[in-house]
C-alpha cells in the first residue's frame, strides 16, 4: 500500500516532467491559457483597415486599452488584467507586426501610424470612450494617441503612484 502513495506521485511527476520537456509548445499554451482564465481575459479578433488584429478582453466597467512595449505582445497585461478586470473592460491588443496580428504589408510601424491604427481598432470595437495605458513604445503611442485625439480618451496624463484610474504609463 505504501508503494503505491510513493509510485503514484512519482509517475504523474515524471509525465509532467515528460510533457514539460518533450512538448514545450503544449506546456506553454496551457499555461497561457491558464493564466488568461484566471486574470478573465479571453482572445478575440478584428479586422482593420484589412489587417487582423488579436486582442485579449474581459471584465466591466470603463474601458482600459492596454498597449504593449516593443518585442512584447497581448499576453504581457495577463497578470495585470488579474487585478483590472473587476474594475475596468480590459482590452488588449496585439499592435499590429507583434504577436499573432497581421503585420503591415508596407512595413509601416511608426509610432504616429500605431495611434492611428489604435483610433481604427477602438471604433472597429464601438469604443466611446477609453481610459489607456502602455509600457515602452505602447507607452509612446498611447501618448500619442491621446495627443492627437484628446476628446476620445479619458486618461492622457503621466500614472503617479497613487494613480486614479485616468492614466497613461510610460
Amino acid at each position: 500500500m505504501k508503494k503505491i502513495f510513493i509510485l503514484t506521485p512519482l509517475i504523474i511527476l515524471l509525465c509532467l516532467f515528460g510533457v514539460y520537456f518533450l512538448f514545450p509548445g503544449v506546456m506553454f499554451d496551457l499555461l497561457k491559457t491558464a493564466e488568461r482564465s484566471a486574470a478573465g481575459l479571453k482572445q478575440h479578433s478584428v479586422y482593420v483597415e484589412g489587417l487582423r488584429i488579436e486582442y485579449l478582453e474581459g471584465g466591466k466597467g470603463d474601458t482600459l486599452v492596454l498597449l504593449h512595449g516593443f518585442g512584447a505582445n497581448k499576453d504581457n497585461w495577463t497578470r495585470f488584467g488579474k487585478y483590472l478586470t473587476s474594475h475596468f473592460r480590459v482590452i488588449a491588443p496585439d499592435l499590429t507586426g507583434f504577436g499573432e496580428s497581421s503585420p503591415d504589408p508596407d512595413g509601416n510601424y511608426t509610432i504616429r501610424v500605431q495611434a492611428e491604427r489604435i483610433k481604427a481598432f477602438i471604433r472597429a470595437l464601438g469604443i466611446k470612450s477609453l481610459h489607456l495605458g502602455g509600457n515602452s513604445m505602447g507607452g509612446n503611442i498611447a501618448g500619442a494617441y491621446a495627443s492627437r485625439y484628446p476628446t476620445l480618451s479619458e486618461g492622457s496624463q503621466k500614472s503617479p503612484p497613487d494613480c486614479p484610474g485616468r492614466c497613461c504609463f510610460f
